[in-house]
């Protein structure tokens, strides 16, 4: 469908990644699986928390060619930190490289700032 649009448009549909999980995704860089969805309870319609690791970075190869993406990286001052943050989005970087168009910091930043104050 994608490279139908493209092909229609002659330009590629850019692409978001992340939304609501992005504040609960963690960047698991010996992670073999490409994605792991972890549910607080069963019939939960978004995970508790997302772990993705290199593999998941080779799913963007099968986008049009010229895809640009916005990737949501992780807003996580606590468990995993800054640092982690910083890695997740070296590997995106270096997986997407010319064709990463934005990154944004976490989803729902004001949702986040709830939290840190609750």
């Amino acid at each position: 469908m994608l490279q139908n649009l493209k092909d229609i448009s002659g330009c590629a549909v850019p692409i978001r990644i992340g939304g609501t999980t992005a504040n609960h995704a963690i960047w698991t860089p010996g992670q073999k699986e490409p994605l792991i969805q972890n549910f607080a309870v069963p019939g939960a319609d978004q995970p508790a928390n997302v772990t993705w690791g290199p593999s998941y970075l080779e799913s963007f190869k099968v986008f049009p060619k010229g895809t640009m993406y916005t990737v949501g990286l992780t807003f996580d001052s606590g468990t995993k930190g800054e640092d982690a943050t910083v890695a997740e989005a070296i590997a995106f970087y270096q997986s997407i490289g010319q064709n990463l168009y934005a990154f944004e910091i976490g989803n729902e930043f004001d949702g986040m700032l709830s939290l840190a104050y609750a």
